[in-house]
């Protein structure tokens, strides 16, 4: 039970620092107002800035797990974690019922580290 607690909250950091390496100055305007003018290399980028750069062309309801919601994020990034956890340590695939209670504590985990 504590390795899966560990999961829950190593997979959270996770997120949360792909969230942040992902972000770059100039998207979040043109996100959120329609401004068309990036501000190129204004302040700063993120380690992996073209993931979000890029990724602005695909439709929300595909950002939203990739890179643009923290709590949206569990479901797709939680998802390659657990499976990693149950073939690295040879447990069975029937556990994968506990994947749906995984992402949801994930969530929860996900809101508790973006506070």
């Amino acid at each position: 039970m504590a390795d899966i607690l560990l999961l829950l909250i190593l997979n959270a950091l996770a997120i949360k620092g792909f969230y942040y390496a992902t972000q770059f100055d100039g998207w979040e305007s043109y996100h959120e107002w329609g401004d068309t003018s990036w501000n190129y290399g204004k302040d700063w980028k993120g380690a992996l800035w073209w993931v979000r750069f890029y990724g602005v062309m695909l439709p929300e309801w595909m950002q939203k797990p990739l890179f643009s919601c923290n709590k949206c994020m569990a479901s797709f990034h939680g998802s390659y974690v657990f499976i990693g956890y149950l073939y690295f340590n040879q447990i069975s695939l029937e556990y994968l019922w506990c994947y749906p209670v995984y992402v949801l504590a994930l969530v929860g985990v996900n809101l508790y580290v973006n506070e």
